[in-house]
């Protein structure tokens, strides 16, 4: 009943899990723990299923006109928690991509004017070089970008030069 509530966007309920046919696993594990009737009931945001909640009792018939209303009104409180917390984790992960791709630049920047020095490349034509390597070994591109530059810093310092 929980993915029903959720995929049609409807509430589900079970008056009675021992009379129960419509999800015959779901009740019979219901009734070895003891619980009677269930309420599913979609957390819906900006019209669109987001979640379900499911709540449970241990006696026939739970969840009556006057207990509807009041599960409702947590399933839209709790619709708008999910929503929140969503947007939170999303806008999180959003910038710590950001900060991830800006200080991968520098090293990608550095790697590109690598390739431009030893074969006379274009920028363009040496980012499309990372980008193939990238696709062909199947890794991150800064990940690429690090080797070369690192290459080119370990040559540097075999030859002579001092150390950074």
């Amino acid at each position: 009943p929980c993915l029903d509530a959720f995929r049609h966007g409807q509430v589900f309920r079970i008056v009675d899990t021992e009379q129960e046919e419509r999800w015959p696993e779901f009740v019979r594990a219901l009734v070895s723990h003891g619980l009677r009737s269930t309420l599913s009931l979609p957390l819906i945001r900006t019209g669109e299923p987001i979640g379900a909640l499911n709540i449970y009792a241990t006696a026939v018939g739970n969840f009556e006109h006057q207990d509807m209303g009041r599960a409702e009104m947590l399933a839209a409180h709790a619709a708008i928690v999910l929503s929140n917390a969503q947007a939170f984790h999303d806008a999180r992960e959003l910038s710590a991509n950001l900060n991830q791709a800006l200080e991968s630049r520098a090293t990608i920047d550095y790697a590109i004017g690598i390739l431009m020095s030893s074969g006379g490349r274009t920028p363009d034509d040496a980012f499309k070089m990372l980008v193939r390597a990238s696709q062909r070994e199947n890794r991150k591109l800064r990940d690429i970008a690090a080797e070369i530059v690192e290459r080119a810093q370990s040559t540097r310092r075999g030859a002579g030069s001092p150390k950074d």
